[in-house]
């Protein structure tokens, strides 16, 4: 009956009653409380019992940093051949004064600057989301490993974005007499503020995810 006081039984294993005020009864074994420990989980991070995870240590906080960093540091070459398949070149032409533009208006000198600041933005977002799932239990290392990876991709974009051309060359091509067409300028970077593009989407990215989602975070 709810409310009702238990009658201690000698020998008797007590039952609790909703509502009702524990008396000890003599003979009774207590049942010991179980303690909340770490439980190592998959990856060498402590885990909480019940589900929540605990700070990995410093060693495994480096070791995601720098696979991080590796990993994506090689994401660097593909993304500098898409630029270089992509991006605009302004024509060279060629005249009685040697060669020169055929468009001295044109866009394409800024364009694939703007072109290799977009496709940054587009990866470190992508980048971020995939180190966010697969790091979050180290989100130091997982955080700096991200930032200094994109960093290094992007200059790995530029790069081989340059260098996959011949230079020499397209501007022999360029300057042959018996050429008429255009012919596409080399590929070049004119302001190195493009390189920011992916490590500060990469960053940012990572950072609103971790302000929407702090439960997700070790503690």
């Amino acid at each position: 009956m709810p409310g009702a006081t238990p009658v201690p039984v000698p020998g008797a294993t007590p039952v609790p009653v909703p509502g009702a005020t524990p008396v000890p009864v003599p003979g009774a074994t207590p049942v010991p409380v179980a303690e909340v420990t770490p439980v190592p989980a998959a990856g060498g991070s402590a885990q909480l019992a019940g589900g929540v995870p605990a700070a990995a240590p410093l060693r495994d906080e480096l070791r995601t940093g720098l696979v991080t960093a590796a990993v994506l540091g090689l994401c660097g070459a593909p993304l500098g051949l898409l630029w270089s398949a992509v991006a605009p070149r302004p024509d060279l032409v060629r005249s009685s004064a040697g060669l020169s533009y055929a468009d001295l208006e044109t866009k394409d000198f800024i364009a694939a600057d703007g072109l290799l600041f977009l496709l940054g933005v587009a990866t470190g977002v992508l980048a971020a989301l995939v180190v966010w799932r697969l790091g979050r239990l180290r989100p130091l290392g997982a955080l700096l490993g991200l930032v200094l990876g994109a960093g290094l991709a992007s200059y790995v974009a530029w790069k081989v974005g340059v260098l996959v051309e011949d230079r020499d060359a397209l501007l022999a091509a360029a300057d042959d007499p018996a050429r008429t067409a255009p012919v596409d300028l080399p590929l070049e970077l004119r302001s190195r503020a493009a390189l920011l593009g992916l490590p500060a989407a990469a960053a940012l990215t990572f950072a609103l995810i971790a302000l929407r989602r702090p439960h997700a975070l070790p503690e």
